[in-house]
């Protein structure tokens, strides 16, 4: 089993989760793949999430929960989660991100097959309420400015967007290898949100691994804010 399902771990920040967490954890629980773990680091807050995800997770081995013991930020999280993965693979999910059933079994299908080179494999990003509006399939980085193009943002899914290609990601979704840490560092503890995810994919690039996204991959991004009610608040298309 361990060659033919290697070993991916979750990796996913918390902080402030209590609104998300039990739909994200069985969301998790729902994912086909049969070999993974999942490590969730909490900086410490005054809601319940920590509760919650202890809750729900207590019999489940394979999940571990670590709390932070004063508040390091997402970076440094994120850190302390890969020095803790065990898997062949790792992959990013934050708590307001759902993954479809099959999405690591897509990805780590891909992977598997490819070529030495490509050391990354990023789901595409489909709206949570609206499942079939894309959030993210193309992303480009504008060396002028630093500045994210994503140029297909709300547009209606279709077939045409099914097509795997290599081009720049952020983190979302992204399933590495995980010797791709050991080559080009982690994330930089002193690049926070919302830059620290560009910074560490840029040096990937440098380093001369491909990034491809997978489309049949897919997870699904929350949308709302928390307390809004209508979808055409954060989306103009809605």
């Amino acid at each position: 089993m361990t060659k033919m399902f290697p070993l991916v771990s979750i990796v996913v920040p918390a902080y402030r989760a209590e609104y998300f967490i039990a739909n994200f954890i069985e969301s998790v629980c729902n994912i086909r793949y049969s070999n993974f773990e999942v490590i969730m680091i909490f900086d410490p807050s005054s809601d319940k999430g920590i509760e919650i995800a202890k809750q729900e997770t207590k019999r489940k081995k394979n999940w571990h929960i670590i709390v932070n013991k004063r508040h390091l930020g997402f970076s440094e999280s994120l850190n302390l989660g890969i020095k803790k993965s065990k898997g062949k693979y790792i992959i990013f999910l934050m708590t307001d991100e759902f993954a479809d059933p099959g999405c690591l079994d897509e990805l780590v299908r891909y992977i598997e097959n490819a070529d030495k080179s490509v050391g990354v494999v990023v789901a595409k990003t489909l709206d949570y309420h609206k499942h079939n509006r894309i959030q993210t399939y193309r992303m480009y980085l504008m060396p002028q400015t630093g500045f994210l193009y994503i140029p297909e943002y709300g547009f209606r899914d279709s077939k045409k967007y099914n097509k795997p290609f290599v081009g720049f990601s952020g983190i979302d979704g992204a399933l590495f290898k995980n010797e791709v840490f050991k080559i080009v560092g982690v994330f930089d503890n002193d690049i926070d949100l919302p830059i620290n995810d560009l910074d560490l994919m840029w040096r990937i690039w440098l380093a001369g691994f491909k990034v491809v996204k997978i489309p049949s991959a897919k997870i699904y991004h929350w949308s709302l804010k928390i307390g809004r009610s209508k979808v055409s608040w954060e989306f103009g298309y809605a």
